[in-house]
């Protein structure tokens, strides 16, 4: 990703922080999380004169609204432009789930799911799934494909199914992911799933324009960088532990993680970009293409070891080597200019797995 051009921040977006002072500053009769009903109230009074397009709160608030807050109970009902999240169950990780708000139509919610890889990278975006019936959330599009659905309709751009099941968005079809493509083997494809072309910044965080909670409720923030913008809302304070791991990331243990609200950004902005600027999606080849590709790499190793199988030398490694590094560097170009994520690891392994079973023969006869 850091070896593409670095593009500029979404334009198009704002991210409002719940940073840890924030949190702290709110009184602790009144808070429920880490936004009670009072800041929240004060902060949709601050946004709503500065005409946002939409405002996307990714905060969970399965509870009342306080009865001393009966504008915000108004305003959570009837502002058409707020949506919120919710949390889908998984009864396979025994995630019970969490209710949206019981005043919010159905429609203006969405869940807040991600999905990780094996090695807890976020390198996929869920668009929808079906909830399992006895979820608390049953929203069936995710908090991001929602927002940016409803900014796109708002430009006159709806989705709609291709005959073969595929999802169409303006001049834009989307294929979702299947469970061997790219380097991917056996994965849980479950859902709408694609793979997320994050946008190519220093950082996840500097997806947007960021403000702190405390500057909006001080009226520091100038109504240019919220009109006609989204507007997310959400926690950076580390003991709600909404983070994760994006290909950015160094490792788990350096705390080089990115907070959720900047995911829902990145999300967002993956469609926005996609369907309005012509930012490419990360594809794959069909399988038969991804098997040629492999028996073709496994067949240019076995060749190297067949020229050089009388002379085993440090010549034969070098040549290895530098096949190696041009594999990997082939893969890489292929992903960063074409958008095309093709598997590596079979065809690398091969051409070793050869020579080490050369060497071992080798040995064996005394050659």
């Amino acid at each position: 990703m850091r070896s593409r051009p670095l593009e500029d921040p979404d334009p198009r977006l704002l991210v409002v922080t719940v940073t840890e002072a924030d949190v702290q500053a709110q009184p602790a009769e009144e808070r429920n999380g880490s936004l009670g009903d009072r800041a929240l109230a004060q902060a949709l009074a601050q946004l709503e004169p500065m005409e946002p397009r939409l405002i996307g709160l990714d905060i969970y608030r399965d509870f009342a609204v306080r009865v001393d807050q009966p504008e915000l109970a108004g305003a959570i009902a009837n502002m058409d432009n707020l949506l919120m999240v919710c949390k889908s169950s998984n009864t396979s990780q025994n995630d019970t789930g969490i209710a949206p708000p019981s005043d919010v139509s159905a429609y203006r919610v969405g869940f807040s799911d991600f999905v990780d890889d094996p090695d807890s990278v976020i390198r996929r975006q869920l668009i929808s799934m079906t909830p399992e019936a006895a979820s608390p959330c049953q929203s069936t599009y995710s908090f991001s494909s929602l927002l940016a659905l409803s900014y796109l309709s708002q430009e006159g751009i709806n989705l709609q199914p291709t005959e073969v099941g595929d999802l169409q968005l303006g001049e834009v079809t989307i294929t979702p992911l299947s469970a061997n493509d790219g380097g991917y083997q056996g994965i849980d494809d479950w859902g709408y799933q694609l793979l997320l072309n994050y946008r190519s910044l220093s950082n996840p965080e500097e997806i947007a324009e960021q403000v702190s909670l405390a500057d909006l409720l001080a009226g520091k923030v100038n109504a240019e960088a919220v009109r006609d913008r989204i507007v997310l809302i959400g926690t950076t304070d580390s003991s709600f532990k909404d983070y994760w791991l994006t290909p950015y990331s160094r490792n788990a243990v350096s705390g080089d993680q990115t907070y959720g609200v900047f995911m829902q950004a990145q999300m967002v902005s993956h469609l926005l970009g996609t369907v309005l600027d012509g930012r490419p999606l990360i594809k794959s080849w069909p399988e038969w293409v991804e098997w040629l590709w492999i028996v073709g790499g496994a067949g240019g190793g076995s060749l190297i070891v067949l020229g050089f199988r009388r002379r085993f030398s440090g010549r034969l490694l070098l040549v290895l080597l530098a096949a190696e590094i041009g594999l990997i560097c082939l893969v890489w170009a292929m992903l960063v200019k074409a958008y095309y994520w093709v598997p590596w690891v079979p065809s690398a392994i091969v051409p070793i797995a050869v020579v080490a079973s050369e060497r071992m023969i080798n040995v064996k006869v005394g050659t």
